[in-house]
């Protein structure tokens, strides 16, 4: 029954081929399914997730898949979320799906003279590119190491009240970062250290805006000013 609502899925398509798909589905005509996926209705998503039944995107994913799997070296070609063109040789360590955005994404080392010259995180979806070099990166990686070094040098500050269901929801929000929380027992407000992925500030100051009055961001100044930035071209938007 999970298998059969799983088919139904487009992401399924990434993973496994056609014909193994169609002949699940022959298998298990006769099963209902575990859920549909219209019984759920999420209202935290964004829109332009990736289109998971492109036949590029689908080619680009296994490739990237399967890079990952043998560490293999791959030239890849995309477009950065500044609209730049980006080319390079790569290392790809680990894919990871963002529930939030939709977007699935690969952490990578960029090479230069088959050494590694810094890291990063490409979004599968803009890849135009990727090709294999038919060579293999042989040196052992700790991903432990590589998202130490991915880490702020100062965790963003935010203090937290429990307005509605406000600390559940956040804790269960975050509950993937390293964190540091203190409760002051006169005010009942929190106080919470939260590191982060550098390569992730945009996506973690979204999901900081989500909930509102519920937070204050008390520190670091850049984040603070970027979350000011971004809510006052939100009232522009709504009221001028």
């Amino acid at each position: 029954m999970w298998l059969k609502a799983k088919l139904s899925d487009p992401r399924i398509r990434l993973f496994l081929e056609d014909d193994v798909i169609e002949n699940l589905k022959e298998e298990l005509a006769d099963v209902k399914p575990l859920y549909r996926h219209e019984h759920f209705r999420l209202t935290d998503r964004h829109a332009d997730h990736d289109d998971y039944s492109d036949e590029k995107y689908i080619a680009n994913f296994r490739a990237a898949l399967d890079a990952v799997k043998k560490r293999k070296i791959v030239d890849i070609s995309f477009m950065s979320g500044h609209g730049k063109r980006v080319s390079g040789r790569f290392v790809l360590l680990k894919i990871e799906f963002s529930p939030k955005n939709g977007k699935f994404r690969a952490y990578c080392y960029r090479l230069s003279n088959d050494k590694i010259k810094n890291s990063g995180l490409i979004n599968i979806g803009r890849i135009d590119t990727i090709t294999d070099t038919e060579r293999i990166f042989r040196t052992p990686v700790s991903m432990d190491d590589y998202f130490s070094s991915c880490k702020c040098s100062a965790p963003a500050v935010i203090r937290l009240t429990n307005e509605r269901n406000g600390v559940e929801r956040f804790m269960l929000e975050f509950a993937p970062y390293e964190k540091h929380t203190v409760r002051d027992l006169e005010t009942g407000q929190y106080t919470v250290e939260l590191w982060y992925d550098e390569q992730d500030e945009t996506e973690l100051l979204i999901m900081l805006l989500s909930f509102g009055p519920v937070i204050e961001i008390l520190g670091p100044d850049n984040l603070r000013s970027q979350a000011k930035e971004r809510l006052e071209k939100q009232y522009r938007l709504l009221y001028e």
